[in-house]
């Protein structure tokens, strides 16, 4: 991440020996990085290189065989193999990282033959690092920025390329990705999201016959969203008491096991033994058998109660509550809130309707969205009104604009207190300070200040995600797209800007507040002379960012000290052991922010350029690793978020151009900043040209339906086409067995709902009858059925609040020798009504857990 440098820290760091020092300091660092991240490699898979062996078999990607081969990925790498392991997004991050590389070594390469020799041979007499800028050329030398000009239309053009390639790039991706063959095997891809739905439409069959005219004859079913705030509360305390139970039941299976080995050691040391297969559980002694887990009800006071009986009478109180609201949920149409899913049979269908205008109040179901994931949705948020939105938005804005205005103030802050001389006469008892030697004292005050602001800056992220979801994003992917926006314009107003101007923040708000043109004159003289400091900070982060990213400290320490102190139970393990997840947000926003430093500084400073042609190469080598071996996504967009990157760079146009202007017009030489100044308009038309790619990214072109009809069918699966269950068939569900129909009981209810369309909301006695083939899979302790049954129930189901639905909790147990899970799973299943199952988990007699890797790789939670 690009932090923002304390204020004193923006120095005269234009020496050549200044440079050097750095560059070879970070070097070590880095090189130190790389090494240990290559003997590291192969010891520890779990950390560097999950994607091996825990993710699908169709996901994983092939072991690496030598120490160096993860530095000619890229040279043996085919893109749509990559592509359908890995999946668009994550390498959409390959892509720009391969895109930028190439614009940058254009750009540096010609940048340090032609440039190079113009401004050193200036006569204004610049010291060390600023002989290599623009500010180097004389008042009387403005002959020579004709050549800046002509570099200048020629990168841009460069540029202008490479973002529509990056564009272009997107909308493929996005395309593919909604017509992929995964897209079109699940619910999301067939269904449309509908907000602000008013009371009057809040009915099925009423929004069926709307959608209907738009799609005719295309809409399978509408399921509108209930009321589900209690609800909500009481599923999250039903599954942390599950969660409870489950650590509850495994201490004691672990204990058991354990005193049992403890036993049999001490019967070996007196000669005897015992036969476990014989004696069976009997073999184990009454004393070590009754050592159940125990907790007091309030956590430190009250009563002393069995941990086991505890929560599995929570649990079924909680139980008899859920099925109360859920009822309550389900009755009556004043129950259903203001979003609804609507599915219909065609692939194409939710996107058409997605365009249109439904209703014709301004706000009034205008928010809709095409192909949501369910696992993305912000549940809490999709109830929020329309105007309780516009103003909590306005809300996060203010907040997010006084973050970036006022952020150089608070680091300023932080800095003031952070040196040593402030600490020692706020706090006396670090006085002891004082008495360090001056190289201590300087290597401690040159530390501080950074890693204070570091800390406060990792919160940043955190706060505007938190303002996204306050202001009613009803997607995680909707989140994660606002911060690429947003961290992009802190780091652009809090690193580029505020450190251009030198931190006099205060005194140049006045000066432009007294005449506004002055901001572009104040940019222009600043520019040049702190290239430098620019300089020092992109060869930072190219050194140390990619090769931090590559040896994962934070990961190598804390993965095996969770897995050793937190993962208790078969559960946690599963959930320790997942593959980190790649949140594209703010490292796409960096990377972006550092492209904007190279496009500002490319022909001002051309050494910029070199240092960012370093930072790409290096995170390039070190993306090809990480996203093919290390990363997952969990929510794919099919390259939404290389769109918001690629639109990105035309703000680094806007500042380069205006800047370059800004210097011409310092050094008089008018007709080349007329030019620049047309630049400057050329790249407004392409950027509104550019604009246009958003309806591209929001739907699928009806040409690209029509050429992937002509080689696939885009009809939903026969499974799926058939006539799905209505709110009505869910509500006499949970009010009468309050269980989930099969395989076979739905198939015949689907079967009967086919003859009589008109009829949806009735469903017959014989098809609320018991679930036989459901009962059959129960038995084979397994929470995934032998076959994937992608059919009504399953689909309804999807689209619920996890809070709706009546499927029963799972425990998952380790199995053991002695069998005491069998003892678990019947007193837990007579006691409530979850589940026990102990799939892929096993403890031994030492108390050591194994989750096999088939299990972990399955990337669904049991």
């Amino acid at each position: 991440m690009a932090d923002v440098p304390p204020p004193d820290q923006v120095k005269d760091v234009s020496s050549v020996s200044s440079f050097i020092s750095a560059v070879i300091f970070n070097s070590a660092v880095a090189l130190a990085f790389y090494t240990a991240f290559i003997v590291l490699r192969g010891r520890y898979p779990l950390v560097y290189a999950p994607r091996t062996f825990l993710v699908p078999e169709k996901n994983r990607s092939p072991p690496l065989e030598r120490w160096y081969s993860w530095l000619t990925l890229h040279s043996r790498s085919d893109d749509d193999a990559i592509i359908n392991r890995i999946g668009p997004d994550n390498w959409a991050v390959i892509f720009y990282m391969r895109q930028l590389l190439r614009v940058f070594f254009v750009i540096a390469l010609v940048g340090a033959i032609i440039l190079f020799p113009v401004y050193i041979t200036g006569n204004a007499g610049n010291p060390g690092l600023n002989k290599m800028t623009i500010g180097n050329v004389g008042d009387d030398q403005t002959a020579r920025l004709w050549g800046t000009l002509f570099l200048t239309w020629a990168f841009i053009a460069i540029i202008l390329y490479i973002i529509f390639k990056l564009l272009n790039k997107a909308a493929e991706l996005r395309h593919k990705f909604l017509l992929s063959p995964e897209n079109r095997a699940s619910l999301s891809g067939y269904t449309l999201l509908v907000r602000d739905i008013p009371r009057s439409l809040r009915d099925p069959v009423v929004l069926r016959k709307l959608l209907e005219r738009i799609q005719p004859n295309k809409v399978l079913d509408v399921i509108l969203t209930r009321d589900v705030r209690e609800l909500s509360k009481l599923h999250n305390k039903h599954v942390g008491e599950r969660d409870s139970l489950e650590k509850a039941s495994t201490t004691y299976i672990k204990t058991v096991c354990v005193n049992y080995a403890k036993h049999i050691a001490s019967l070996k040391k007196d000669g005897q033994s015992v036969d476990l297969e014989e004696g069976g559980e009997h073999a184990i002694p009454p004393e070590i058998y009754n050592m159940r887990p125990t907790h007091k009800k309030m956590i430190v006071f009250g009563e002393k109660v069995d941990s086991i009986s505890e929560y599995i009478r929570e649990m079924r109180e909680l139980e008899t509550q859920l099925k109360e609201k859920r009822s309550v949920a389900y009755t009556g149409s004043d129950k259903f809130e203001s979003a609804a899913f609507i599915v219909f049979s065609d692939l194409f269908a939710p996107h058409v309707a997605a365009l249109a205008n439904i209703h014709g109040t301004p706000g009034v179901m205008d928010d809709k969205q095409a192909c949501v994931d369910p696992n993305d949705i912000i549940w809490d948020n999709l109830q929020m009104p329309f105007y309780q939105r516009q103003v909590r938005g306005l809300i996060a804005l203010l907040v997010c604009v006084a973050l970036v205005i006022f952020w150089g103030v608070i680091t300023a802050f932080l800095a003031g207190i952070a040196s040593l001389d402030q600490l020692t006469k706020t706090f006396p008892f670090l006085g002891f300070f004082n008495d360090l030697p001056a190289s201590v004292k300087g290597i401690i005050q040159g530390i501080l200040p950074t890693v204070l602001v570091a800390i406060l800056f990792s919160f940043l992220p955190m706060i505007l995600r938190l303002l996204s979801k306050f202001a009613g994003e009803m997607t995680n992917t909707a989140v994660e797209k606002t911060l690429i926006n947003q961290y992009y314009a802190f780091l652009v107003f809090n690193v580029l800007l505020i450190v251009t101007i030198s931190g006099s923040i205060f005194q140049t708000i006045q000066t432009i507040i007294d005449n506004p043109t002055a901001v572009f004159e104040i940019l222009a003289r600043s520019i040049p002379g702190v290239s430098t400091f620019f300089v020092n900070y992109v060869i930072l982060l190219a050194l140390s960012g990619p090769a931090g990213e590559l040896l994962q400290i934070a990961n190598l320490i804390l993965k095996p000290l969770k897995l050793r102190f937190l993962a208790s139970t078969p559960r946690a393990i599963w959930r320790q052991s997942q593959p980190l997840v790649y949140l594209s947000g703010v490292p796409m926003a960096s990377h972006s922010f550092i492209a904007t430093v190279g496009v500002t500084y490319m022909t001002i400073a051309p050494l910029v350029s070199i240092m960012c042609l370093m930072y790409f190469g290096f995170w390039y080598l070190a993306y090809m690793y990480q996203m093919q071996y290390v990363y997952t996504t969990k929510n794919q967009t099919g390259g939404l978020y290389l769109y918001a990157a690629a639109k990105q760079l035309f703000v680094a146009l806007y500042i380069h151009e205006l800047v370059i202007a800004g210097l011409f017009l310092l050094k008089t030489a008018w007709v080349q900043a007329g030019l620049a100044f047309l630049a400057l308009a050329v790249t407004v038309a392409f950027h509104r040209y550019a604009d246009m790619f958003g309806k591209l990214m929001v739907s699928v072109p009806a040409k690209a339906a029509v050429d992937e009809s002509s080689n696939r069918h885009l009809t939903i699966n026969t499974d799926v086409a058939k006539e799905l269950v209505s709110n009505q068939a869910w509500k006499e569900e949970v009010e009468g067995t309050n269980t989930l129909h099969g395989k076979e009981s739905r198939a015949n209810l689907v079967d009967a709902d086919n003859e009589a369309w008109a009829d949806r909301n009735t469903v017959s006695e014989r098809d609320l009858g018991k679930d036989t083939t459901a009962e059959k899979n129960a038995q084979t302790n397994s929470s995934e059925e032998p076959e994937k049954y992608e059919g009504p129930d399953d689909y309804e189901k999807q689209f619920l609040h996890p809070a709706l639905r009546p499927d029963p909790l799972t425990v998952w147990i380790p199995s053991d020798p002695l069998q005491v899970h069998q003892k678990v799973k019947e007193e837990v299943e007579s006691g409530c009504e979850a589940k026990v199952i102990w799939e892929g988990a096993v403890i031994d007699l030492t108390g050591k857990i194994t989750v096999t890797t088939e299990v972990i790789a399955r990337g669904t939670e049991p």
